[in-house]
Order: structure tokens, then sequence, then C-alpha cells
């Protein structure tokens, strides 16, 4: 593929922006693997038509589709043959659509990866240092996992469903008449609430009985600035309601299931833990070594690139979400979260991310460490057991090769890292 960049600039806050051509011969020979994927996006069985899609997606969304799909397909390439230590996430932003017969010009904006400094590299002393989550937080982890162990059996009831069942259903869906498998599902277990499928759809089959078969129509709400409202046909068939066994945590069920644990006060203080160790706490030897580094790095992240990173991960999340069709105030409500909240752990994930790359990188360079062949296979096979050197060969081949070489250096200084840290007495 011809692709030529027409522009290119550096903020003086590490900001690269790159504008990219690509001519129309070369992107309509990208048209069929872009339009085979949105097909197997949109839940679409193999071998539809173009008509098929046009009709799935609309016809102006079914072009806006294509044309990001093209757009990703051109900066893999581009950015892949690229040596420059960018940070990943990049955003495309559409300058020229061409399409279908003249080229696409698009920027891509990312940034450079900041440079740190670490005050010593010498073996971490580490200690066993927690924070201790609230009662309410350990009672909800526990009934959480109580739900993981419930049973579920098929009942003659003969009620109205209502919100919270769990029910055995079929559910054929289309979209302009094209049948869509994305919420399709035949005899199968679905729980009545808005975690499983769309607001919309859920709210209409609520009040159906067993037996009961109904045509409805629902929508997906849009997530601005990222994802269209969607629209969608479907046949509803109430097969039967499930009656759900949620086990109460006795002595003897817990003695059954987690033999080292003695009673309920074990388990609850095993469920603290875990939550410590989601919630970033130290009582893990991983955690500890993380939280101790950090207090040697010396860097400093612009919060622009925080924003920049945390936009692309909204962005992919948010994409999925709608894949299941849930809108984001959907989305965080059956998560039990706030938008705030969501926005601020992306924020902390992104920081934390980042001051961990950064670290791992001044300590390899402060060590002068060098990589071997054998270093970098071992990342490839940890990515495809068994087909490391097929991957490797086809990184090569794009000339991405760079990028496995950084998680190898990274690999590398975590060892040393995991391998020396000393627990303080």
């Amino acid at each position: 593929m011809t692709i030529s960049v027409t522009d290119a600039r550096i903020s003086d806050k590490g900001r690269l922006e790159l504008q990219i051509s690509a001519p129309a011969t070369d992107v309509a020979s990208l048209l069929d693997e872009c339009e085979a994927e949105l097909a197997r996006a949109g839940g679409i069985a193999a071998g539809s038509t173009r008509d098929d899609l046009v009709a799935r997606y609309g016809e102006e969304r079914f072009e806006q589709l294509l044309v990001e799909c093209l757009m990703d397909r051109i900066g893999t390439e581009t950015l892949g043959a690229s040596e420059n230590p960018l940070v990943g996430f990049p955003q495309f932003f559409l300058v020229e659509n061409g399409y279908p017969e003249g080229p696409l010009v698009f920027q891509v904006a990312t940034y450079e990866m900041p440079k740190g400094t670490l005050s010593s590299a010498e073996p971490l002393e580490i200690g066993p240092e927690a924070r201790v989550p609230s009662d309410e937080a350990v009672e909800k982890a526990l009934a959480s996992l109580m739900r993981t162990y419930m049973a579920q059996r098929v009942t003659n009831d003969d009620r109205e469903v209502e919100y919270g069942d769990t029910v055995k259903v079929d559910v054929e869906v289309r979209a302009g008449g094209v049948p869509v498998s994305t919420f399709s599902r035949t005899a199968s277990s679905m729980k009545v609430d808005y975690a499983t499928m769309p607001k919309d759809f859920i709210d209409q089959v609520v009040g159906m009985r067993p037996g009961e078969e109904k045509d409805i129509s629902f929508t997906v709400p849009a997530i601005e600035g990222i994802c269209p409202e969607e629209h969608y046909d479907a046949t509803v068939r109430v097969k039967a309601l499930y009656y759900v066994d949620v086990p109460e945590p006795t002595t003897k069920w817990i003695q059954g299931k987690f033999p080292n644990l003695k009673g309920i006060d074990d388990l609850r203080a095993a469920m603290a833990q875990n939550i410590v160790q989601r919630a970033g706490g130290l009582p893990s030897k991983e955690d500890a070594i993380d939280a101790a580094l950090f207090e040697r790095l010396n860097v400093e992240i612009p919060d622009e690139l925080v924003d920049f990173i945390v936009e692309g991960i909204k962005r992919g999340e948010a994409q999925r979400m709608h894949a299941r069709g849930l809108g984001f105030e959907e989305f965080c409500a059956a998560n039990e979260t706030t938008p705030e909240q969501y926005h601020e752990k992306l924020r902390e994930m992104a920081i934390r991310d980042l001051k961990l790359s950064i670290a791992l990188d001044a300590l390899y360079a402060m060590k002068g460490y060098s990589l071997n062949e054998s270093d970098v296979d071992m990342i490839f096979e940890q990515m495809a057991p068994g087909r490391g050197m097929e991957m490797k060969h086809g990184y090569i081949m794009a000339g991405r090769l760079y990028q496995v070489e950084e998680m190898a250096q990274r690999a590398k200084a975590r060892r040393w890292l995991d391998e020396t840290a000393k627990l303080a007495k």
C-alpha cells in the first residue's frame, strides 16, 4: 500500500500529529476486508452482501463505519512502521473523505512516552501495608461470590415475567429485515435486567408469560460523539421461567468449596484481601513492589496525555457497550457506578500504567541490560502459545518488532524487581 505522510508535527507537550493520505486504488483493495469485519461486528452471517450491511446499519452509518475501519487499517500499518516510541490508543480524525473515488486524508494524534529517572537501581524493600475495606464492601463481594455458585432449573410457573427473573427464551432480532446474531438466541437462559440486554428490550419482556410470543421494536441508545442510536425489530418467545437458587455460606458449604477456610469469618477475611488487591492496596508482593518503585520515580506526566489516553480507552469501551446494547448511563448503572467514578477509575489506571512503563524503562537503562533473541521469543510465546514464531514473522513483516522488544525490555526489568525485592522486617 502506498501511504504518504503529508504533514507531521510534534507539539511542545510531546503530542505527535501526522496527516496521512492513501490513494483510492489502495483504499479499494481493503474494502472487502473491512466489510467482512463490519459484518462480524454487526452479528451478520458470513457471506452477507453490501446491501445487507446497509440494511443493518443504515446507509449513512455504514459509510461512516467503513471509513473508520479503513482509517484504522491504514493507521495501524503506518504507525506500525514508525520507530517513534508512541503511547497506545492513537486517535484518528478525518480531514478529507474522498471515498470511494478520491483519497482518504486523516490525522492521527498520539503522544511520545515521557522519560523518567529513578533515584536508585538497588533492590527494593517492601512492607506489608494494606488498606482495610468497609464491612459493606465485604458483604457486597460475598453476595457476588455466592451468585457465581447459584444453581437454576426450569419451573412450571405461569406468572408474568418480572425484572430480575431468569427466563428461557428464543429471540430473533432483525435490523432492516436482516437477521442479526448479536442479540439473537435460541432456547437460552437470560436474566431480565439491564446488564444483559438493552433497557428498551427488557422493559417489553417484563409482563410476558411462559409460552407467549411477542413482536417488539427496541432501540440501542446513542453514546454521544461515538455511537449513534440504533433501531431493531425482534420476535421474542418466553419458553419458561427459571428458579434460581443462591447458596447460603454455611460452615459446611464453605469447607466443601474452600478446604483451607474454617468458616464465615475466614471467608470474609479472604474477600477483604481480594478487595484490597483489586483496589490497588499493598498486601500482594507485586503491588508492594510497584508502590516502592514509584517512590523512586521522578517524572512529569502531562494531564493532557492522561486525558488523551482515557478518551481513547473510553471510546473503545463505549463501542463494546454499544455492541451489548447499552448506553453509557445504562452501563454505569448496571455496574453500580457513576459516570464520574468510572472516569476517575480510568484516570487512575492510565496514570498507574504510564508510571510503571516509564519506571521499568528507566530501570532497564540504569541496569545496562540488553536483549537477546530468547527474551523476545519468550514474549511472542506468551502472546500466542505454540504459535510464537508465526506471530513473530508477522510482526517483522509489518515493521512492528520494536513493539515487542519494548515489552521484552520491561519484562526483563520486572523479573529483576520481583526476584530481588526484600520484605522489610
